[in-house]
Order: structure tokens, then C-alpha cells, then sequence
């Protein structure tokens, strides 16, 4: 995915994904860092999956992240925690 691509696809956005991001491509575009979120940096994007699988991807942090389980209902607890353990191990480097 080419910055210049994720940079004007939030502009089509018609469904509303939370506070600070937008839709474009089929991703979940982060458009302001908020730590609370565990959403990434601003231009950072992610999608979930049906059975509590997920993936994001942060260019700015080099950093791509894949969760692969299969548990339904969505575990957003899991989800949550994985994000946050990820993050929580890079930023003490």
C-alpha cells in the first residue's frame, strides 16, 4: 500500500469507524494517534476479522501485526491485549 494512495482515501468515507478514522481501500485508516485507542499512528490501518482475527499495519513504526484465532463471538479483549502487548514491547526499545 502507497502512502499517497491512504492520504486521500479517508476522503470517501462513508461509515463512521470511531473517533479519528475513516474508511478507504477496504482498510480502517487511523487519522489522529490516540494512545487509549491502540489504533496505531496517524496513517496506520487495520481491519478485524469475523472469528477474532485482525491485522494492522503501521508505517511509521515499521511495523505489521497479524492475530489469527478462531473464536466467536470477537474476542475484543484479546484483540485489545495483543495490540497493547505489541506496542508496550517496541516503545521500550
Amino acid at each position: 500500500m502507497w502512502p499517497f494512495y491512504l492520504g486521500t482515501a479517508g476522503h470517501a468515507a462513508t461509515t463512521p469507524l470511531g473517533k479519528n478514522t475513516s474508511f478507504g481501500l477496504g482498510f480502517r485508516i487511523n487519522e489522529k494517534e490516540d494512545p487509549k485507542c491502540l489504533n496505531g499512528s496517524a496513517g496506520s490501518y487495520n481491519w478485524l476479522g469475523y472469528a477474532t482475527t485482525m491485522f494492522q499495519i503501521d508505517p511509521e513504526k515499521e511495523l505489521i501485526m497479524i492475530g489469527l484465532t478462531q473464536k466467536f463471538p470477537t474476542d475484543h479483549g484479546f484483540i485489545e491485549g495483543f495490540k497493547r502487548s505489541v506496542y508496550q514491547g517496541i516503545l521500550k526499545k
